[in-house]
């Protein structure tokens, strides 16, 4: 996927479990090498790496000291603003000796950092709900993810993968509907409400039937729900019901450009303690059981990702799902790639197989578009 530019957008570079206080850890977005740690007091930050000094990496040779990280390599301490307030020999702080940071938030144990395109620095600063804001710097961020309700959730677990990819296509697959069937084996596959984008947000409801094998090992047969929030190209969260078990599965879907053609996807899964789930190992069970799945579906998507390429004139057909709608929301984390799809969807998304959903599989009414952070200037798009 090297045609494709990293996208603007929040991004994960580490999880809120593996950065307890003290810890400073390396991580990378993009074309840029970045160091992340929380400091004594619990506040997380980013920035570039490399120590303006002399250009040790701070991934690997920092050390938080109170509410200061310091390089290893000559004691220049900085603040949780990027600024130098010591050196090593206790003289005169050049002017110059200051780290380029990165906006910062978490949101649901995650840490994640806005990589800007354009290379412009976000216009105003605002704290994620629910997240613990950001950088002690107050560095601003355009628009943010809201934290999902965690009371009676199971811990997340977690798996990450690292391969050739890009997040405009493992994002797209959650409009994808044709896939879902060619690819993954599922069946009866049903749009259950228009997919929508309202700036940066993007969502859409799907019911379908799982295949009874999984990694060639027989698995039950289950009906499932799936509501995606799509926040830019770089968080998804799936609110997943499964229906045959009576069960309900939050998962993350975060993938982090590497540069280089590569990514790093984190996927992660809860489940929510209710009815038969409320016993902690029932739903633990419930819980990996869904990573395990989602494990499975990324290992047969990783096949077509690495050997496709990104077209910027796809010949849509109706079945598709709504791919049109995604590649003109995508557009604008995308700068300089033209957004060449029809203006308006050449049909909603029609069942795979036909399938009816009762109003108490499909869970009620439409997803709303509660919670999501318009971006002034954008239109509230819909599908067919």
């Amino acid at each position: 996927m090297a045609e494709l530019p990293v996208p603007t957008g929040w991004f994960a570079v580490a999880l809120s479990r593996d950065l307890p206080n003290g810890r400073v850890i390396a991580a990378r977005l993009g074309a840029y090498d970045l160091v992340v740690w929380r400091d004594e007091r619990g506040t997380a930050s980013v920035a570039s790496a490399w120590c303006p000094h002399l250009g040790a990496h701070l991934g690997y040779l920092g050390r938080v000291r109170g509410e200061r990280l310091v390089c290893g390599f000559h004691g220049f301490a900085f603040g949780a603003d990027g600024k130098c307030v010591a050196t090593g020999y206790g003289g005169r702080v050049p002017p110059r000796a200051q780290l380029a940071m990165w906006p910062v938030a978490e949101v649901d144990g995650i840490v994640l950092a806005y990589h800007d395109g354009a290379g412009q620095r976000p216009s105003r600063s605002i704290l994620p709900a629910g997240g613990t804001g950001c950088t002690g710097a107050g560095q601003p961020a355009p628009w943010a993810i809201p934290a999902a309700d965690a009371a009676g959730v199971t811990a997340a677990r977690w798996r990450t993968l690292t391969f050739t990819g890009h997040p405009m296509e493992i994002t797209e697959n959650s409009v994808d509907v044709g896939h879902l069937r060619f690819v993954h084996g599922y069946a009866e596959v049903t749009e259950i409400s228009r997919a929508s984008a309202d700036g940066p947000v993007l969502r859409a409801r799907y019911a379908m039937t799982r295949p009874g094998r999984m990694f060639g090992v027989r698995v039950p047969t289950v009906r499932t729900t799936f509501d995606v929030a799509a926040y830019g190209l770089g968080f998804s969260r799936v609110e997943l019901t499964v229906h045959t078990l009576r069960a309900r599965v939050r998962l993350w879907v975060l993938p982090t450009p590497l540069g280089d053609g590569k990514v790093c996807l984190r996927i992660g899964a809860a489940a929510h303690r209710a009815g038969w789930l409320r016993g902690r190992l029932a739903a633990w069970v419930i819980r990996d059981f869904s990573l395990l799945g989602m494990v499975n579906d990324v290992a047969q998507d990783r096949r077509v990702w690495a050997t496709k390429r990104h077209l910027p004139r796809p010949a849509l057909a109706a079945g598709d799902g709504p791919i049109g709608l995604y590649r003109r929301w995508a557009g604008q984390f995308l700068p300089g790639v033209r957004c060449a799809v029809p203006p308006e969807e050449p049909a909603r998304a029609l069942p795979l197989e036909a399938s009816a959903v009762s109003s108490e599989e499909a869970g009620g009414a439409p997803a709303t578009m509660a919670g999501t952070v318009p971006v002034p200037g954008k239109t509230t798009v819909r599908s067919g």
